[in-house]
């Protein structure tokens, strides 16, 4: 159907107009409600994509660190394994008694330094085992212990060499000199305390040991 415009330039004008006026109402809505909406969903879309893609990319980062990370954790365990089951320099009561088994490395050490200590006691231990939860932290505690040594300084520094030797672990909490003793100028009076790693879960070894277990079969 062919279109026929009135003769009149007035009316021809004013029709031109009205269709002029109709097509920029048809481009708005086309722009509008088509265009602008349709843009929206496009950059929505990419924004969706480039967050899924970061997801993969991590994820793949994450399950190529897998083996890597599987690895550490084990040289970890062993590592504390070794520290706390062969050499044990960790201390583990023996039927719930740390200061017997203190005493007893403490004898040994003293015996190789050359030194006679006396007077041994406990000045802190860990809670009882009743009040550990599963999995709290921290999962060690310091054992304390106080002694008596009447020895000359070369004695002590000697007493400290082999402790160091023998148990790396045990730190030198407080050391003090009294001068002079009743066997002589030349020796001292020295109250010692010293401190031990222990675990607050006595079983926590074997909870270790599981997992090592576990993550060499994987």
């Amino acid at each position: 159907m062919k279109l026929r415009l009135p003769a009149d330039k007035d009316q021809r004008n004013k029709v031109l107009f009205m269709i002029g006026l109709f097509s920029v109402g048809v481009l708005y809505v086309i722009i509008a409600f088509g265009i602008i909406p349709y843009r929206a969903n496009v950059r929505a879309g990419r924004e969706r994509l480039k967050e899924l893609e970061d997801r993969i990319w991590q994820a793949e980062r994450d399950i190529r660190q897998i083996p890597t990370n599987r690895e550490r954790n084990i040289e970890t365990l062993k590592h504390i394994l070794d520290v706390s089951e062969s050499e044990r320099y960790i201390l583990q009561p023996s039927l719930g008694n740390y200061l017997l088994v203190a005493e007893a490395q403490l004898t040994q050490i003293a015996e190789q330094a050359g030194v006679t200590i006396r007077n041994i006691r406990e000045t802190s231990r860990p809670p009882p085992a009743t009040q550990v939860r599963p999995n709290q932290l921290p999962v060690m505690w310091p054992y304390g212990v106080s002694f008596t040594m009447e020895n000359s300084i070369h004695d002590l520094i000697q007493f400290f060499h082999t402790l160091q030797e023998q148990n790396p672990y045990i730190s030198v909490v407080n050391a003090t000199v009294a001068t002079g003793s009743a066997q002589g100028p030349a020796r001292h009076t020295i109250n010692v305390t010293l401190q031990w790693p222990v675990w607050i879960a006595v079983d926590h070894p074997n909870r270790l040991s599981a997992e090592l277990l576990t993550d060499e079969e994987q």
